[in-house]
């Protein structure tokens, strides 16, 4: 029996965005593993191995984690390894380097967005000299945006690489909503009908850069009073956010929703995405929010970038400019011409959903398998 193991920085990772290729590799005969920070129990995964992992995505840091991976893939011997993003991929390419040749599995690894742009600063050098040092294992890579792509043929950071479209959404979880069933959602939450609402959905982190989205959405309040914002996730940053906003005096104008499973509740409540990100890969939320009809104001990083065309189903702002990011808000809320072109064209292309994607990551992998 064929044997491949899946493997994230955190658990939740494989269960959201992979599911659809465990099961198919569990269906297809194989023995499905997992290996991640936290815990998972799906049935399609028959054995699942808890690694910690450090935030640090230098492999020097994770120095241990490597060496339990190393162990790990000695022990079980896998025909194939299929790391995810920055850190993992670096644990796992590292630990297959420490293998003797001959026992080396196939490795197709996908990027969900480098942690770095060409060119750019010593970090964003770092970075890329990690990648590099560590990519000759790599037999397969996917990446999900245009600049990824460009870098990673520019430098070979795979044998094989091939652009797909993300990991795929799943259009039967975010089905329209009755009037009544509106009314329980915004009561829930505390979201008032007759402000414009803009949404913000994701961990609360650097990343992320919830703060800055905070900072705009204050200046917009002076130009537009009946605004609010929906923060929905939680993480590290939660508590900073929170305490800036009352600061800055918005409690009544901004709601903190914590972890929400039933994100279509509030892409089908809200009026437009906002999102300030320093980088992505393929984001869920602005496809998701497209989905739904809604337009999308984020900042202008790759990811955003090829998803959003500035001035037909959204807005891009550069990161760091608060002022002009509440100028876009205001703008929005209080032009209705604005607001229905852009929302004319906020349509997710059927390229972006599942059984697309299912189709094009999976040749992609049968080509390494079979091949």
């Amino acid at each position: 029996m064929k044997k491949i193991l899946f493997c994230a920085s955190r658990a939740s990772h494989l269960e959201n965005f992979h599911r659809d290729y465990m099961a198919y590799f569990h269906a297809q005969g194989w023995e499905v593993h997992g290996a991640a920070q936290g815990e998972l129990h799906l049935p399609e995964v028959d054995r699942f191995f808890e690694l910690p992992f450090s935030k640090s995505s230098l492999p020097i840091d994770n120095i241990g984690t490597i060496l339990k991976l190393k162990k790990i893939l000695q022990e079980e011997d896998y025909d194939v390894i299929q790391p995810n993003a920055t850190l993992a991929g670096l644990v796992c390419r590292s630990a297959v380097m420490l293998l003797p040749k001959r026992r080396r599995p196939a490795v197709m690894q996908i990027c969900h967005g480098y942690l770095f742009d060409d060119g750019g600063g010593l970090k964003s050098k770092l970075y890329l000299a990690c990648e590099r040092l560590t990519a000759k294992p790599v037999d397969l890579l996917l990446t999900m945006n245009r600049q990824d792509l460009e870098i990673a043929r520019k430098y070979q950071l795979g044998r094989k690489i091939v652009p797909v479209h993300g990991m795929g959404i799943h259009p039967e979880k975010f089905p329209p909503l009755s009037g009544t069933q509106l009314e329980e959602v915004r009561r829930k939450y505390g979201i008032r009908p007759d402000c414009f609402t803009f949404l913000t959905i994701g961990e609360f982190s650097k990343r992320k850069n919830q703060e800055m989205i905070i900072r705009a959405f204050e200046k917009a309040t002076a130009r537009v009073s009946n605004l609010q914002l929906v923060l929905a996730g939680d993480g590290a940053l939660l508590d900073d956010c929170q305490t800036l906003v009352k600061e800055l005096g918005l409690e009544k104008k901004i709601i903190f929703c914590g972890h929400v499973a039933d994100v279509n509740a509030l892409y089908r409540t809200a009026d437009a995405l906002v999102a300030a990100s320093y980088y992505e890969g393929l984001p869920f939320n602005v496809m998701e929010a497209l989905f739904c009809g809604l337009p999308c104001v984020v900042s202008d990083v790759k990811g955003h970038q090829d998803l959003i065309r500035h001035g037909e189903n959204g807005l891009l702002f550069q990161i760091g400019g608060t002022e002009t990011l509440g100028k876009q808000l205001s703008e929005l809320a209080e032009n209705p011409g604005l607001y229905q072109k852009l929302k004319k064209k906020a349509v997710l292309p059927d390229c972006y959903q599942i059984d697309r994607v299912r189709q094009e990551v999976l040749e992609a992998y049968r080509s390494i398998i079979e091949g």
